[in-house]
């Protein structure tokens, strides 16, 4: 059980108050991550490898590329590997994937992300909204794709590229918007299980581990094995 308390008392005073009202802080001597290694895989053989296509309730014409990975994605926060491959996914100069779609007129915008999850997977998804065009012709978005996928598979790991996302991490920290308290207590709390104490709060823009092995195998781990495709379109025949 973790517990993060936000106020503006001094150090000592919000301790004494904390013990009085939940009892003595305890202090672990050494960071202990949390093991999920005896939980079932959310995805396997069974559920990948599958293209889906849906006929929603509102009026949209969206494709997603979902990679799903099992491994424990809160160990790389040092590296931060998938902020990496996102961030040339999402971008829009020349020669991007997005500048090719759109060139082509088969797509309004695009977005990459990533999440990590509990149970030790990591979900990569690309966003794609798609024109007019872009759904009847759904099927040359997914090859030019899935064709930018393996063409970032054989360029080199730059190192200039990693010091860029690395200045705007420590700018986004710096000049980090507050929330509010409870949604802070929140986010602490949950970072507490999952990483040091000594970085739960900037957890998110920590760039000290420079590995392009790391990001390179991370980009190879994306393949047609560990993916699923879905087509969202109230044009779909089902």
């Amino acid at each position: 059980m973790c517990l993060c308390v936000l106020s503006p008392l001094d150090k000592t005073t919000m301790q004494t108050v904390i013990e009085n009202t939940f009892g003595k802080i305890i202090e672990y001597p050494q960071y202990k991550h949390i093991s999920y290694d005896n939980c079932l895989p959310l995805y396997n053989n069974l559920n990948m490898s599958c293209f889906y296509k849906t006929n929603p309730v509102s009026n949209m014409n969206n494709l997603y590329f979902l990679w799903v990975l099992n491994e424990n994605g809160y160990a790389l926060y040092k590296s931060q590997p998938y902020d990496y491959i996102t961030s040339l996914l999402n971008h829009e100069g020349k020669n991007s994937l997005c500048e090719l779609l759109k060139s082509k007129a088969l797509i309004r915008n695009l977005l990459a992300e990533y999440s990590f999850h509990k149970y030790n997977y990591i979900d990569v998804i690309i966003t794609i909204s798609l024109t007019e065009l872009g759904i009847e012709q759904y099927n040359e978005v997914i090859n030019i794709v899935l064709f930018y996928i393996e063409k970032l598979k054989c360029i080199d790991i730059s190192e200039r590229f990693y010091n860029e996302i690395q200045q705007c991490g420590m700018v986004g920290f710096t000049y980090y918007e507050k929330d509010n308290a409870l949604s802070q207590c929140i986010d602490m709390v949950e970072n507490m299980q999952e990483y040091p104490i000594s970085d739960i709060i900037r957890v998110n823009y920590v760039y000290n581990e420079y590995n392009p092995q790391v990001i390179k195998d991370k980009i190879n781990s994306l393949n047609e094995n560990n993916m699923n495709i879905y087509l969202v379109s109230k044009k779909n025949e089902l």
